[in-house]
């Protein structure tokens, strides 16, 4: 064997360093799990797995196109996101606690990012896909017990828009923790909102996340999954978020409002108009009028 077949036989150092990691990392997540998924429908036939995915020692995980070192440094942060958040308070009187104070979407944004380390890791993964960290992220999207590093794994492990992660995204839309749920609502948006070339992906999330708006027992996650839907081109999310217009509770309102403002149609500038005068929350006074200001171009069509 020449040298280069030999280089492609062999793993060097690093990549040998990261699976060894890879293995023990498997073994901690799988005795940490803290809750079992159901499926969406019970009747569906989804066979939840007796260990974690890649157990079997048939199964050879591709080798890495990344330098191996960039992988560690993600899998290291990642599995420690939920412990390293800053300390904000003594923060007034610095350049980070002028941040936080700041209302512009860029300022949100870069509060966003600072105060949850996951929000970077999850762009980083979109940005540059590798095929042995998919391996990895299928793992922690299953059976991470933080439910901050769960959330920010489904997210990346959408970005593959792979459709043998379905199964991946079944058993967490189900899941017992809130906010798992509302992260696999948006890993699903990522992972069918590629155009035709997704299609399949698309007519697989859509089912899901109609049971989920129909169904979730939090009112916001039932919202969100309405627009999710209508994003991914199923007109019938816009019903459902007229009917939460109608919610006891203001968010749910003033959530609908926003999305609907964004999606809505010609009809639904009418709706927020009249709404103007009556409308006494301040919130909701103001995403209503944002939204019909997003409408009326619709209106004059």
């Amino acid at each position: 064997m020449n040298e280069r077949g030999a280089n492609e036989y062999n793993l060097n150092r690093s990549e040998m360093r990261f699976l060894r990691k890879l293995s023990a990392l498997l073994v901690v997540a799988a005795l940490s799990a803290s809750c079992v998924e159901l499926p969406v429908d019970p009747n569906a036939a989804i066979t939840l797995p007796g260990g974690p995915p890649g157990a079997d020692a048939q199964s050879v995980p591709s080798l890495s196109e990344t330098d191996p070192q960039i992988l560690n440094a993600l899998v290291d942060v990642l599995e420690r996101v939920n412990k390293i958040r800053p300390d904000v308070t003594n923060a007034d009187g610095t350049p980070f606690g002028d941040i936080l104070k700041v209302g512009s979407p860029i300022g949100y944004q870069l509060r966003n990012r600072y105060l949850n380390p996951g929000v970077a890791i999850a762009d980083a993964l979109a940005k540059d896909p590798d095929p042995l960290l998919r391996e990895r992220l299928v793992e922690m999207a299953r059976w991470a017990k933080e439910p901050e590093v769960r959330t920010t794994a489904l997210v990346g492990l959408a970005s593959f828009h792979d459709a043998r992660d379905y199964e991946v995204f079944h058993e967490a839309v189900a899941h017992i923790h809130p906010a798992i749920r509302f992260g696999t609502f948006e890993a699903l948006m990522v992972w069918a909102s590629k155009g035709g070339e997704y299609e399949a992906n698309r007519k697989k999330a859509i089912p899901l996340l109609t049971v989920a708006w129909q169904k979730d027992a939090e009112p916001i996650l039932r919202v969100y999954a309405a627009q999710a839907i209508v994003r991914l081109g199923d007109s019938s999310g816009l019903v459902k978020l007229r009917d939460f217009l109608q919610s006891q509770t203001w968010l749910v309102r003033a959530m609908a409002a926003r999305y609907l403002g964004e999606l809505g149609e010609a009809q639904d500038y009418e709706r927020f108009v009249n709404a103007l005068d009556v409308e006494q929350n301040e919130f909701l006074l103001a995403e209503y009028a944002i939204a019909a200001l997003k409408l009326w171009p619709k209106r004059k069509e």
